[in-house]
């Protein structure tokens, strides 16, 4: 018989299993922890999910349901904000119920979590003017190092067409990790598991219970946690991931399905979307007048560039989030008339002028990223948390984002490339990965010209030119700050090794533009990274070219290393010292080539002046830990020539 995880209510049966400092395992075994001053700060002791789909007696209808239990020993004080806890949910379409939970303190005292201190909070975001998305917040009483706690809670769906997800493992480590799944024998429920974006066969256990009813069961014991290098992916991409659907199930009305292929999704959703695009006579005028003003285009590319543009422009995102509102636009002509909206708003309302206009279009659903792309395997809608459109023009199929401030029609932001997308056309449901633009299409050139003087201080000018994704990330990241924290985003973007560095002043040449590339001027102070002996002066490259990533010399690693960027960087940097420089010992130069990019750098003497300079390409790669040795750690080795010292020998006359 399988053992039943009870909550325990009396404190003195509970004393008699727990110690200070020790960890009861849900089945019974009992070892100790030491609470460490260094390693993770709190260890995972169990974490289960057990989903559960059923039909509705009352109703008739499909439900699904998940009960969530987690316990934690909180290992160093860093750890105690473990104990405050959010659960999400969406009012119409899911609950949240029977939160409970207590602290364990290390003296075998057990703390409940009052209910009455539970709150129920609306989920707002900076853009978000109205949503129905909920969170339950509380915090569990006490925690303390060598504490442990408790929780769990019950969610309910009654909308079942989509996919529940639950990883086997977590970012620290972990004695248990279990997901249940249980169905009436008469449905029919599907899974699949991925590792690193790839199905992986991870069979559960499945057994028959009492009733006909079924149950997939997996398990993962002693899993450690991680990562915790640089540049590594996500943890939930690195250990197996569950997905979880129901596709039948026999309810009083007869067996209900529910399709996980792009046409099932495509048929779904393309008909509300294009009922969504409600025309008016004010649409009508604005094309007319926006076509007009940009000299009635003849093709249909041209006149998509404008009224996306024009939407881009004259569109506010802010979203309106209320029941079938986070998954269906609100009406194009009302998002025309408050002159704003979120992604489907913006799409639907493009899509809505460009049908004016005689241009086709249709609305694309994306998964976006911020770092590594996580795979959804299935495109159900749950997947994805954008829409852009694919506009048929005179020069193939385009995909546009209109949600984004600067990126020009043909382009798409560096959160769109590289994803998951699904075409919402039944006669051509294309689920796809989007490009990825290539290095050369996102250029960063800094150049400094700068001088050295006899108090120590560095002082000079600086140009900052970007092209492609850098320049529409920046220049939408510079106009949304305040002016203090501009100068500290500009800091970060000058990326000099030097201290007390002040920016003096700056300059963006057409900051509401879309031309390329972005430009910024300015100048700047910082103590000197220059040091001076008698006639002699050294400085290392990389305080102003910022190569500080040809250092790393990690002998081994525990995961895969990520970079997900395709770009170039060239910088130069024109030094000028008290005096002129009259030779330089060193290297003059060098180059390499790996897998992450390729690198130059040069060192030379201008006219008494020290110019130093680095062009690198970056490569979207992975490489397994297995291979990082060969290909990663000793082509880095390589690259840490171009950071050596110069040694440079200044003119007669005086020195410091």
């Amino acid at each position: 018989m399988r053992p039943r995880y009870g909550w325990v209510l009396g404190g003195a049966f509970l004393v008699s299993f727990i110690i200070p400092t020790w960890q009861v395992r849900s089945n019974e075994v009992v070892r100790p922890i030491d609470v460490v001053e260094d390693g993770p700060d709190y260890h995972v002791l169990l974490d289960e999910a057990s989903l559960f789909f059923g039909v509705d007696a009352k109703s008739g209808k499909p439900f699904a349901r998940r009960d969530t239990r987690r316990k934690i020993h909180i290992l160093r004080e860093s750890a105690v904000g473990q104990a405050r806890r959010v659960v999400g949910y969406q009012r119409g379409v899911s609950t949240v119920t029977g939160i409970e939970g207590h602290t364990t303190l290390p003296d075998g005292r057990i703390i409940p979590l009052e209910t009455a201190s539970i709150r129920d909070v609306s989920e707002w975001s900076s853009t978000e003017l109205y949503t129905d998305q909920r969170q339950k917040r509380f915090d569990l009483p006490l925690p303390c190092k060598g504490a442990v706690i408790e929780w769990r809670y019950t969610e309910h769906w009654t909308d079942v067409n989509r996919y529940w997800g639950w990883v086997l493992a977590s970012s620290k480590p972990a004695d248990l990790v279990r997901y249940r799944v249980v169905a009436p024998g008469d449905a029919t429920v599907e899974y699949v598991v991925s590792k690193a974006n790839e199905v992986v066969e991870v069979a559960p256990v499945e057994t028959v219970l009492e009733g006909g009813k079924r149950e997939l069961l997996w398990e993962a014991r002693e899993v450690p946690g991680g990562p915790y290098e640089s540049d590594s992916p996500s943890w939930e991409l690195l250990r197996p991931r569950v997905l979880v659907r129901l596709a039948s199930i026999r309810t009083p009305g007869g067996q209900q399905t529910w399709g996980r292929m792009p046409i099932d999704v495509a048929r779904t959703f393309a008909e509300p979307y294009r009922e969504r695009m409600t025309e008016s006579p004010e649409m009508h005028r604005l094309v007319a007048e926006v076509m007009s003003a940009a000299g009635h285009p003849d093709s249909s590319f041209a006149k998509a560039r404008v009224l996306y543009q024009w939407v881009q422009d004259h569109i506010r995102y802010v979203a309106v989030e209320v029941g079938e509102g986070r998954v269906i636009p609100h009406p194009a002509d009302q998002t025309l008339k408050v002159r704003y909206g979120d992604c489907k708003d913006k799409a639907t309302l493009l899509a809505t002028l460009l049908r004016i206009a005689g241009v086709d279009s249709v609305p694309v659903l994306v998964r976006t990223r911020t770092g590594f792309p996580l795979r959804v395997q299935w495109p159900m809608i749950n997947a994805f948390n954008h829409v852009i459109l694919e506009i048929r023009t005179d020069r193939g199929p385009v995909l546009a984002d209109p949600t984004s401030d600067f990126v020009p029609l043909g382009s798409l932001p560096s959160s769109d490339q590289n994803v998951e997308m699904l075409v919402l056309d039944p006669e051509d449901p294309r689920f796809f990965v989007s490009p990825q633009s290539l290095p050369q299409n996102n250029l960063s050139e800094l150049r400094f010209d700068v001088r050295v003087d006899e108090s120590g201080v560095l002082s000079g000018t600086f140009r900052l030119s970007f092209t492609g994704t850098h320049a529409w990330d920046i220049r939408s990241s510079l106009l949304t700050r305040i002016p203090k924290a501009r100068r500290d985003y500009l800091s970060r973007l000058l990326a000099l090794n030097v201290r007390e560095l002040q920016i003096l002043h700056h300059e963006i040449q057409d900051p509401f533009g879309r031309a390329e590339p972005l430009v910024i001027s300015g100048s700047f102070r910082a103590r000197s990274p220059v040091a001076f002996h008698h006639d002699l002066a050294v400085i290392r490259p990389a305080t102003l070219i910022g190569s500080q990533e040809f250092s790393r010399t990690e002998e081994t690693r525990n995961w895969p290393f990520v970079r997900t960027r395709n770009s170039m960087r060239d910088v130069e940097a024109r030094i000028r010292l008290p005096r002129p420089i009259s030779s330089l010992e060193g290297s003059s130069g060098g180059a390499e080539e790996g897998v992450t990019g390729t690198y130059e750098w040069s060192t030379s003497l201008d006219n008494g002046a020290l110019v130093l300079s680095r062009r690198s390409t970056y490569r979207s790669v992975w490489v397994d830990v297995e291979d990082f040795p060969s290909r990663i750690r000793d082509f880095f080795r390589s690259l840490a020539r171009a950071d050596l010292p110069v040694l440079l020998r200044l003119a007669q006359g005086g020195g410091r």
